[in-house]
């Protein structure tokens, strides 16, 4: 009797295991494709989104870097769907740990005070801007810079068939998170020990 109870336990805890096992695999992607897709702005034919890029060159919105690190690269996505042309610029508004330095993409006029002026973006066009980003450099840094959810602003004017300009505003958000160069060979060093004993 106690054989088959314990039997009945085993089997619904592997079943219990595997469910949660589904559900968690199952909601890692739905965040995923809730990051890659959330791209809209207050109108329909324009969309805005950024992002940064992992070693694996998956969009994150989140991404750890040490400090020192100077080739970092900030992604920001825009798209004009159908018709007409937007013209505005993208900045980076309130609290944040890095800066907006430059980018060579030929959609920007110019970057300067954490703001990138765009020339116009004609319909059809769905471009990916690269921003080179540096850190803001201090001698410390306060608990607060070193985890910073930065938000980046789209602003500007979208003109479409009709001729009337249409004020276009989209907020996201991108998260910086330093790290020293300690934790970080320590993590490396961590992985590779891993990999090497097959876990």
């Amino acid at each position: 009797m106690k054989n088959k109870v314990f039997k009945i336990s085993v089997v619904l805890v592997i079943i219990l295991t595997m469910t949660m096992t589904n559900f968690i695999f199952v909601g890692s992607s739905l965040i995923s494709y809730a990051l890659d897709n959330n791209s809209n702005t207050n109108n329909n034919n324009v969309e805005f989104n950024v992002y940064f890029k992992n070693e694996k060159g998956e969009h994150v919105s989140d991404l750890d870097m040490v400090p020192s690190k100077q080739d970092t690269m900030l992604y920001m996505y825009l798209n004009v769907k159908q018709e007409g042309y937007f013209n505005g610029s993208i900045s980076l508004d309130g609290e944040t740990n890095f800066k907006l330095v430059e980018s060579d993409n030929q959609y920007v006029e110019k970057v300067e005070n954490n703001t990138v002026k765009l020339y116009n973006i004609s319909a059809g066009s769905s471009i990916e801007i690269p921003i080179k980003i540096e850190p803001i450099q201090r001698e410390t840094y306060g608990v607060g810079l070193l985890d910073v959810e930065s938000k980046i602003t789209l602003s500007g004017i979208y003109r479409d068939s009709s001729e009337k300009d249409k004020k276009i505003n989209a907020t996201k958000t991108a998260k910086l998170k330093f790290i020293d160069e300690i934790t970080r060979r320590r993590y490396y060093q961590r992985c590779i020990y891993y990999y090497k004993q097959g876990v």
